[in-house]
C-alpha cells in the first residue's frame, strides 16, 4: 500500500492504519507538502512572469499600464478620473 512500511499498525476501534503520521512514517505527507509547494511555486511565477511581460511591453510602446487604465466605481465615488490619469501618463 501507499504510504504505509513494512506492518500495518492495530488501532483501538479494531481497524488497521497504514497512515500513520510519525516521525518517518509520514514520508507522504511530506511528499505531498512539497508537491503541492512546488506546484504553487510554478503558477506564482507563471504569473509573475505574465505581469511582467505585460508591462515591459507596454513600456515599448509608450501605453500606460493597466493599473492606470483602470476606472472603477469604489463606494459610488470614482476611484481615477481622467485628470488624474492624464497627469500620472505625462508624469511618465
Amino acid at each position: 500500500m501507499i504510504g504505509s512500511e513494512s506492518k500495518s499498525y492495530f488501532d483501538n476501534n479494531g481497524q488497521y492504519c497504514n497512515f500513520i503520521i510519525r516521525d518517518i512514517r509520514g514520508y507522504v505527507l511530506t511528499l505531498m507538502w512539497i508537491i503541492i509547494t512546488i506546484f504553487s511555486l510554478m503558477i506564482t511565477i507563471r504569473y509573475i512572469h505574465k505581469i511582467l511581460s505585460e508591462v515591459s511591453s507596454k513600456r515599448r510602446h509608450n501605453q500606460p499600464l493597466l493599473s492606470l487604465a483602470i476606472i472603477g466605481q469604489y463606494h459610488a465615488k470614482s476611484i481615477a478620473t481622467r485628470d488624474i490619469l492624464m497627469q500620472q501618463i505625462q508624469l511618465r
